[in-house]
Formats: C-alpha cells, structure tokens, sequence
C-alpha cells in the first residue's frame, strides 16, 4: 500500500455505517470496531488530519444519510484528500451508485479512495478492476435480506400479526402484545358513527359534512393529545374524503387484517404499488371487530352501487342537470382578460358547458362562433 503524501490543508474522511439488517451483534461489524480499524489504518500509512463520518443504523442502499450527505459536500468543497472505509459495502450496497461515487465523482474531485478488506485503493488502477464485481456482490446481499424480511413480515401476517408501527384509528395496540389489536374505547365510537351514515347511502362529502356539524373531532387531534404533533385546533373538525373512504374500505375495522396493501415495487425504489380493494389477501378473524362482518359486506356494496350524485349538496348549490340522462355539450363565448406588465390582452374563449340534449326534439346545436382577439396597452 503506498503511503499517503502530506497534505495538511484536506481532511481524511473515515467513514462508518452500520444498519439494523447487519445486526448489532456482530462485533466484526460494530461502529466501534470500524472506528477502531480505520484510525489504526490511518495511523500507520501516515494519514492526517484524520474525520470521522458515522452514520448508524442506515440501510447500504439508501444513500440518503445524514453523515453521509456531509462526507459528499465536503467533497464537493474540496476539503477532502482521502475517504477510507472498512469496506466497499460500508460505501453502498447499490453497485450502480457506488460504482459512480468510485469511478465518476471521487476521481473528478480528486479524492483517493481505499476499502481495506477489500484491498481496493483508488490510486492503483489494477485493483480497481475487480471492483465493480464486488459491488454486484454486495448489492446481490442486499437483496437476499430484502427478500428475507419480506418473507418474515409475510409470514406474521399471515399468522394475523399487525405488523405496522401506529394502529389503526379506532384501535390501539395490546399492552401485552404490540402485534395485537384491541378496540379503542375513546375513538371506536367516531368509527361506528361513520359507518351508520354510510348505511344510508350517502356520500363522502356529505359524510365530512356530518362529521363537521356535529363537530366531531378528526383522528389528528386525538394524535395532538397522545404525541402533541397537531397544533391547528381551527381544522380540528375538518375531515376529509379520503380518509373516510380510507375508513370504510379499510376491512381492519370488521377484524381482519390486510397482508399488502402498497408493496415496494423494487429494492431500489421506495414508489409503492397499489393493489385493488379487491385483489387484496385478507386474513379474517384476527382481532375483534367494531363493525360486524354483515354490516361492513354491506357498506362496501352501497359504496360500489352509489350514483355519482347522491345525498347533499357539497357546495351548496343544486346540480341544475341532475336526472338528466341525454345531455349535449356546446360551446359558449366568454370575454377573458389577461394582463402581463407590458400590456394587456383581451379574448373570446369557448368553454365547454353541458346543455340538455336537444338533437331529439329537431333543434340543431349551437353553431361554433369566430374567435376575435383584440390587445391594447394599458
């Protein structure tokens, strides 16, 4: 190994990670044991001005890490001479991304990198040529735990263990096992209320409705109590559709539990994938349920036969075309204005607008009218 040329005015980044996937048994793999190494290392092969960049319990595919980031603009500014690291899977796991930082942006900026274990040293070009190799490997690994935990998670849930961190609104985790659900007495009472509504065939706006006259407060606020997270008492009855039909759907609440809802596409890839309410596996009987199974069998049917237009009105006005089933679309001229600070621009526009049909009865349709454009300086 060559030692290395003093250089008082840059840093030697001596990097360490460890994730929880590595387990913190494992004495070879510890933060302190990784320190430890790499300051010897240093020490031996003259390195100076010796940093060090800990990012603990972090996964090696995500590089999206507090230590991390610092190490990279510090690079970026120049302030480091040589990045050391116990091994290239200390770096990264995504062979992609860690083959660049190796191969791209650590020689543009002029920074030497070494894996000790690995016997890779930036600085001697026959070295590097297994690397890329050791990289797929070590992603290869990766996936292998992914695919483990994965099967784990799997596993419990089909055993109907509830595997999230928060519980559902509703329920609240067993104090005697966290992996069981028990009904909330405080909130169970709001989930039933919206459940009745739905029973008569009304809509989700007009279910938010409901909630807000009544003023009953929305799931949030009762987090604002347990973790003191959510200050704005002004929206605290403020629901909103989505979460209402998130409810609804939900078939935790008739005591069944979900094994995937949204599951990561890839590895790589933290978008998830949505699967249909029913193309969902369910595990049934789980836990106890705050609406029965008939009930929730037959919400689900109301909410997939409801009309589109049902119920309330949402924002106060009739729907002037409501029960009208042949409807022609015409166009109608509008004056518009817009203005820009140099001048200002004045327009006919055709907005689309629905119209009873009157193709039936023998009236011909609204004819297309000429657009005329007209600018003056203000």
């Amino acid at each position: 190994m060559k030692r290395a040329k003093l250089n008082n005015d840059k840093i030697t980044a001596l990097y360490c990670r460890l994730s929880k996937d590595d387990g913190t048994n494992n004495e070879s793999m510890s933060i302190s044991t990784q320190k430890t190494m790499l300051k010897e290392y240093a020490k031996r092969n003259g390195f100076l001005n010796c940093r060090f960049y800990v990012d603990d319990g972090y996964c090696g595919t995500n590089y999206d890490r507090p230590a991390f980031r610092q190490l990279i603009k510090d690079i970026r500014n120049g302030e480091v001479a040589t990045l050391i690291t116990k091994d290239l899977s200390r770096l990264g796991r995504n062979y992609l991304e860690t083959g660049t930082y190796i191969e791209v942006f650590f020689p543009n900026h002029n920074v030497r990198y070494i894996a000790i274990n690995d016997g890779v040293d930036s600085i001697d070009n026959t070295q590097m040529d297994i690397t890329p190799f050791r990289n797929i490997i070590n992603e290869m690994y990766a996936k292998d735990t992914s695919r483990k935990i994965k099967s784990a998670l799997r596993t419990r849930r089909l055993q109907g263990k509830y595997m999230a961190t928060t519980p559902p609104f509703g329920y609240r985790k067993d104090e005697n096992d966290h992996n069981h659900l028990v009904i909330d007495e405080v909130t169970a009472p709001v989930v039933e209320l919206i459940f009745s509504i739905a029973e008569e065939g009304v809509g989700l706006h007009t279910i938010c409705n409901r909630l807000r006259q009544a003023k009953v407060m929305k799931p949030s606020f009762y987090k604002n109590e347990m973790f003191e997270r959510f200050n704005d008492e002004e929206k605290m009855y403020d629901w909103d559709t989505a979460y209402v039909s998130k409810i609804l759907h939900n078939p935790v609440y008739a005591g069944n539990l979900t094994v995937a809802e949204r599951p990561t596409k890839t590895m790589r890839s933290k978008k998830r994938e949505y699967i249909p309410f029913a193309e969902r596996e369910i595990v049934y009987g789980t836990h106890e349920p705050i609406i029965e199974q008939s009930r929730w069998d037959n919400v689900q049917k109301i909410m997939a036969e409801r009309p589109p237009i049902i119920g309330d009105s949402t924002n106060g006005y009739d729907n002037i075309f409501q029960g009208l089933s042949n409807v022609l679309i015409v166009e109608v001229p509008c004056l518009q204005r817009w203005r820009t600070k140099e001048s200002a621009i004045m327009f006919w526009t055709k907005p689309f607008i629905a119209a009873p049909s009157t193709v039936s009865s023998g009236i011909k349709p609204v004819q297309h009218i000429t657009l005329r454009q007209e600018q003056y300086m203000r």
